[in-house]
């Protein structure tokens, strides 16, 4: 279990899981179902959401628990959602104003995460 402190750095974790699984979905490194099952799934979402994390990011997670829907009735079509979905993600990280200060700063790892 991975517990972030504070909405920003668990905002950019999940973030950053997410487009790990979109870009191994892409290569065929993991299965929908397995991408589904780490994170893309509507109780992530509300867990999400209940945590007081943006409602950008849950509504991102509930985008991308409908790839299985694009998959099944539009297979042509997951490849470029799965890149607009990345290219999201990717847009919330970039646009924490306050990331490269916090990241120049010198914090130690067990400060921001506690894994057990």
């Amino acid at each position: 279990m991975v517990e972030a402190l504070g909405s920003e750095q668990a905002t950019r974790l999940v973030c950053t899981l997410a487009i790990g699984l979109l870009t191994s979905l892409r290569t065929e490194a993991i299965s929908l179902e397995e991408a589904e099952w780490i994170l893309f799934t509507p109780r992530t979402a509300s867990i999400l959401q209940n945590k007081g994390l943006s409602p950008e990011l849950c509504s991102l997670i509930m985008e991308a628990c409908e790839l299985e829907d694009v998959q099944s009735l539009r297979p042509d079509r997951l490849e470029a959602n799965v890149q607009e979905l990345t290219e999201r993600f990717a847009s919330i990280l970039q646009s924490d104003p306050g990331y490269a200060r916090r990241a120049s700063e010198k914090i130690r790892r067990e400060d921001l995460y506690v894994i057990r």
